[in-house]
């Protein structure tokens, strides 16, 4: 109960200090309490002290789910210092308007052909993609299929063939046996450290495989890869000794 007091009086604090027009206030006050509060959300996410919905903020929560006060409102800042704070489903429509405000609306009449040989998607991809700017990934991607003696297929791409390409590229490209990706013991995906060894060109595909997850996440394409809480918390800068656990359970036991 003192845990959840002082954590409501932290949301409420760092809200405040964020949402107040004085930027002097913001500085000295408001990263403070938000990196107080990032801090304590870490431990919990380890020690399990608090529930998730506990965390959340409904006013802020109200607030962030008009996307157009963002640009109005200290909101953003809210969202960027604590997105825990807020549930999943207010964070995914913000960060979908954001990407279609700044990006979808620039490249909405533009597409991009991509002709893919059924069952071969990832080579497909890296031959049309991997020498490709940025900025092509903002494009409508409009896809074709080809079976392997190289027959067009029939149907026009309304997006199921886009779903079905973006699917399959990065399930080929995540699977441990193509070499890139690793298993932990709880099989969790994570890069594979001998993949020097085993493909070339790797550097090329892990920027292919980050290009397709950001094409995937700015579409709103479910895709299903299951990869492992220490490397998502190394890609966000966010990694330390308790992410230990899922890459070597055992060691972690022991220093714990």
């Amino acid at each position: 109960s003192e845990l959840r007091f002082i954590l409501h009086n932290l949301l409420r604090v760092s809200i405040s200090f964020w949402w107040d027009k004085n930027p002097k206030l913001k500085k000295v006050h408001a990263i403070p309490v938000s990196s107080c509060l990032r801090t304590l959300f870490n431990y919990n996410d380890r020690l399990k002290f608090l529930k998730t919905n506990e965390w959340l903020s409904k006013d802020i929560d109200a607030a962030s789910a008009r996307v157009e006060e963002l640009e109005d409102t200290s909101t953003f800042d809210v969202v960027s210092q604590t997105p825990f704070i807020l549930s999943n489903l207010t964070r995914q429509k913000i960060f979908l308007q954001l990407i279609y405000d700044r990006f979808n609306s620039r490249y909405y009449f533009d597409s991009f052909p991509i002709a893919v040989v059924r069952g071969e998607e990832l080579q497909s991809a890296f031959e049309h993609l991997s020498n490709k700017d940025s900025s092509v990934f903002f494009k409508r991607f409009r896809v074709s299929y080809r079976g392997i003696d190289n027959h067009q297929e029939d149907g026009i791409d309304g997006g199921g063939l886009y779903k079905e390409f973006m699917n399959s590229a990065l399930k080929q490209a995540c699977d441990p046996a193509r070499g890139l990706f690793s298993l932990t013991e709880d099989h969790k995906l994570f890069p594979n450290p001998e993949v020097r060894a085993i493909e070339p060109e790797f550097p090329a595909y892990y920027r292919l495989i980050g290009m397709l997850l950001g094409k995937a996440i700015g579409s709103g394409v479910l895709v299903d890869i299951p990869f492992s809480r220490f490397f998502l918390a190394k890609i966000l800068n966010r990694s330390n000794l308790n992410y230990l656990q899922f890459l070597f359970p055992n060691m972690h036991r022991n220093l714990m």
